[in-house]
């Protein structure tokens, strides 16, 4: 059997010579299915977010366009800020402060056996235990059985 070689003339120098700069030309290879020449090819200047590659048809090549889902790098990004939308203000909604047990009211849920907490110097809630004795200045509130605060 012998080896034979024939030579079709095609002008892939013009498509080469379109590419931007940087481009970098993997292979050139021919289609079987559409009995077409596929240049596969990469540019750090053009991103797909997509780890496949994408087709990047000749005519934008050629216009030095990317197509549509392609961002081109070398140009900034401008996000249109989203308008700030009022907050509605309610002003026939009063919230009141909340209402912390005075002396007596600690004194009457004790006796009764009722769980309470306080908020002392620090930040924290902690429960009242037999020797607290009820001090002014710290806040005191029930605790029911399920853990919620009333």
């Amino acid at each position: 059997m012998s080896k034979f070689k024939t030579t079709l003339p095609t002008n892939i120098n013009e498509f080469l010579e379109d590419l931007p700069k940087r481009s970098h030309v993997h292979s050139i290879t021919i289609n079987p299915a559409t009995k077409e020449i596929d240049i596969a090819w990469e540019n750090d200047r053009y991103e797909t977010g997509l780890t496949v590659a994408v087709d990047f048809p000749e005519s934008s090549v050629k216009a030095h366009k990317p197509p549509k889902g392609v961002r081109d790098t070398n140009k900034p990004v401008f996000k249109v800020p989203e308008p700030v939308k009022e907050v509605e203000k309610k002003t026939d909604v009063i919230v009141p402060p909340p209402q912390y047990m005075t002396e007596r009211e600690v004194a009457e849920a004790r006796f009764a056996g009722k769980e309470l907490e306080f908020m002392g110097i620090e930040t924290v809630w902690k429960p009242v235990d037999k020797e607290h004795t009820f001090t002014n200045g710290f806040f005191y509130r029930l605790l029911d059985n399920k853990n919620n605060r009333t």
